[in-house]
């Protein structure tokens, strides 16, 4: 063996002895130390894990916000969409008012008194009109149904005119005696047509300076519109009178219609042979014929019906949009009325009613055995009325020598939006009118002296360009709803 060798054995030798002689309560210390880099992928891990908790915690609400995002989204589109196809079906609707202009202007051959049980016009692509008319009274019902796809809307109610032309003028005066003097702080605003004769003031020595500017001096005819379609109206009224002894379904005996039995008006007509008294109605269309009396009470409140009777007594209660006929003299004591009200006699008007638009009265002056003119209009003194009164006779061309009265009176205090309308005389003192007057001439009693074309404490002026007047006069016709005040 060589040296190198033994020396090598001698060390192995002497560290296995060393190694030996140890405590052996003393650990090799590598033995304890914990490995650092397997503590640190255990944190790690759970960082990780608690990462990946929230990020499908966020996703999850994510997921959710939009979901309700895209439901809200489409619900805004569908309302939005429902929206503008009830803007158009509404559109369509209006349009179907405009159609019923034209037709009232000659449109199609058509005039002012078409009627129609139901016209339809259909746009390709887009949607269409149905269009309902009737005649009523001296205006007409309508209803103009505009359809986009399967929505709907509706515009109804009475359809009037914008005042005519010939009714432009505060005061018209178509008789011959010349002349009109304001007395007692009466003023007018507005033009003044006279047959002939000076504006003056107070007497009959000072002309108002500048009276021509406003004044037109011409040959007015007797009346400024065409009384046919009143005349037929009533004349109807008349054969629905005549004929009603002859309907079999005749309501024999008086008879109370309220809203428990007003189910009775989808009769048409409904024929009562005795009185009817009306008190609250539900429904808002239909005709009723009474061949004794007609009462509406201080309980009556109905819309839209249409009464033709051979005696009529207005005694309170609400009507709005309904019309009245009787042949025989008509007072309506009290109430609330947006009504027509015809008669072949005398209209009277108490101080407790009051007339709202669109009012009319409506009184055909006719001969009487003795070679006078019975009937006219008489309104009581403080009465607020919001109409037109048109008061004529039978025939334009009255002998002279008839004695004709009275046409329209109309007492201190009254208040007037619309026009006072007649071919007769016309007596007016302290009142307001903001319309049009029409008359022969102005005649009335002052101090018991005797006037003609004076006017005492009266203010007049030029009609409300958004006035309903009724379907009568030459076109232009401007339709207009007429909606109760």
């Amino acid at each position: 063996m060589s040296r190198l060798s033994q020396v090598a054995d001698a060390c192995r030798l002497g560290c296995g002895s060393a190694a030996q002689n140890l405590p052996s309560n003393i650990q090799h210390p590598i033995s304890n130390i914990q490995h650092p880099i397997s503590a640190t992928l255990a944190h790690t891990a759970n960082e990780r894990g608690y990462a990946l908790y929230l990020v499908l915690l966020v996703l999850t609400v994510a997921a959710i916000l939009f979901s309700v995002t895209l439901t809200r989204t489409s619900q805004v589109n569908v309302q939005s969409i429902r929206v503008l196809q009830k803007l158009q079906a509404q559109l369509l609707a209006e349009s179907g008012v405009e159609r019923l202009e034209d037709f009232f202007n000659g449109g199609d051959g058509h005039d002012i008194s078409w009627e129609t049980d139901g016209l339809d016009e259909t746009f390709e692509g887009y949607g269409s009109i149905h269009l309902a008319c009737k005649r009523f009274g001296a205006y007409s019902r309508f209803v103009s149904t505009g359809k986009r796809l399967t929505v709907e809307r509706t515009v109804s109610g009475l359809a009037g005119r914008d005042v005519p032309e010939a009714l432009e003028p505060v005061l018209t005066l178509t008789g011959s005696i010349g002349g009109l003097v304001l007395a007692e702080g009466s003023t007018m605003d507005g033009d003044v047509v006279l047959h002939h004769g000076a504006v003056k003031r107070d007497n009959n020595r000072n002309v108002i300076r500048g009276y021509g500017e406003w004044t037109r001096h011409e040959a007015a005819p007797a009346l400024p519109l065409d009384t046919k379609p009143l005349d037929d109206f009533m004349a109807e009224c008349r054969e629905l009178l005549s004929a009603a002894p002859r309907d079999s379904a005749a309501i024999g005996g008086n008879l109370v219609l309220n809203h428990e039995n007003d189910t009775l008006l989808n009769r048409h007509p409904l024929v009562v042979l005795g009185d009817c008294e009306v008190q609250k109605v539900n429904r808002s269309e239909g005709l009723v014929v009474a061949t004794g009396t007609v009462r509406i009470t201080n309980n009556t409140k109905c819309r839209g019906i249409a009464f033709v009777c051979n005696q009529l007594d207005i005694a309170g209660g609400t009507t709005e949009h309904c019309a009245f006929f009787s042949p025989a003299s008509v007072h309506i004591e009290s109430g609330n009325h947006g009504s027509q009200f015809f008669s072949t006699d005398s209209l009277v008007v108490a101080t407790s009613a009051r007339l709202r638009s669109p009012g009319l009265l409506v009184s055909r002056r006719r001969p009487r055995p003795d070679s006078t003119l019975s009937g006219g209009v008489t309104i009581a003194e403080g009465v607020q009325l919001r109409g037109t009164v048109i008061s004529y006779s039978d025939s334009t061309k009255v002998s002279a020598t008839r004695s004709q009265g009275m046409a329209v009176q109309i007492g201190k205090g009254t208040d007037i939006e619309g026009c006072v309308i007649t071919d007769g005389d016309l007596d007016i003192q302290d009142v307001s009118i903001r319309g049009s007057v029409y008359a022969r001439t102005i005649s009335t009693v002052r101090n018991k002296l005797p006037a003609k074309n004076w006017l005492f404490g009266c203010r007049l002026r030029a009609p409300d360009a958004g006035s309903v007047f009724p379907l009568l006069g030459e076109k232009p016709v401007q339709v207009r709803l007429a909606v109760g005040r």
